[in-house]
């Protein structure tokens, strides 16, 4: 199967209120970072459940080189 990414994905509803809330000051550095976390691993997961694979072989070759 071939898969050709273009562009990127929408940030989710949830993650801009964690960075808006961030740049308020009413959500610490710790938090973002938990809440971007938690963003990627649904992307992945999304992925997973489409049979899509989440790293491509340009991205496996550039991680390596």
């Amino acid at each position: 199967m071939r898969v050709d990414q273009v562009g990127s994905l929408l940030r989710p509803v949830k993650l801009k209120a964690a960075f808006l809330k961030n740049r308020e000051g009413s959500l610490g550095e710790e938090e973002l970072r938990r809440a971007q976390d938690e963003a990627i691993r649904d992307v992945i997961a999304t992925q997973e459940d489409h049979h899509l694979p989440v790293v491509t072989p340009r991205e496996r070759s550039s991680c390596w080189a």
